[in-house]
């Protein structure tokens, strides 16, 4: 019963935690959003881990997701609603999953596109601009959440990317615009806008 109790916090904690920093981070409340999206990961992954050893005690083995997605998929052929039935009995479990997953997406997207030529093109150079620089004063570090569409080949394309970043002087969202010529990335044009003080 103890157990039962333990994961059910952790993992509730764990998605309050998550939702409320996402929000913060859209906001522009940094660091305490960014900190609270990076300490939400670990409770919520325990308070998971803990879980399945629950299931697999209780039921003999590991939840069969494939199996039930499948079981799903069968019964909405022969009636469209029974989906919708069975999302709203399993409506915590959807919500946990569905946080779990946002976790992944950021997070990839981060480590894969968040941390692309553009991006770092758009850092270094907000980071040497002097003018830049006297608005902002010291940038402290950027936001998890980036922004980037782009279109290019080897030599050429173009870029937006959209960040936000915490500096000496306050939190500000910046919009900057980029092209490829020769391999290179050039900022073309950027636009700062002050979130937070």
């Amino acid at each position: 019963m103890r157990r039962t109790v333990v994961f059910r916090v952790l993992i509730l904690l764990g998605c309050i935690l998550w939702v409320v920093s996402c929000i913060g981070e859209s906001k522009g409340f940094l660091p305490i959003s960014t900190i609270g999206m990076l300490v939400s990961i670990p409770i919520y992954a325990i308070g998971i881990y803990l879980w399945l050893g629950h299931y697999k005690q209780k039921n003999g083995h590991y939840p069969k997701v494939i199996k039930t997605y499948k079981e799903v998929l069968a019964k909405m052929k022969r009636n469209l609603l029974y989906g919708i039935f069975f999302l709203v009995r399993n409506l915590l479990s959807f919500y946990t999953f569905l946080v779990g997953f946002t976790m992944i997406l950021i997070f990839a997207g981060y480590l894969t596109v968040g941390r692309s030529e553009s991006v770092k093109t758009t850092q270094q150079y907000l980071e040497n601009t002097q003018e830049i620089k006297d608005r902002t004063g010291h940038i402290n570090y950027y936001s998890i959440f980036r922004n980037v569409h782009t279109q290019y080949n080897a030599s050429s394309g173009k870029s937006t990317v959209t960040l936000t970043l915490v500096s000496q002087n306050g939190v500000f969202s910046v919009h900057s615009k980029l092209k490829k010529e020769n391999g290179t990335w050039q900022v073309i044009d950027i636009k700062l806008s002050k979130i937070k003080s």
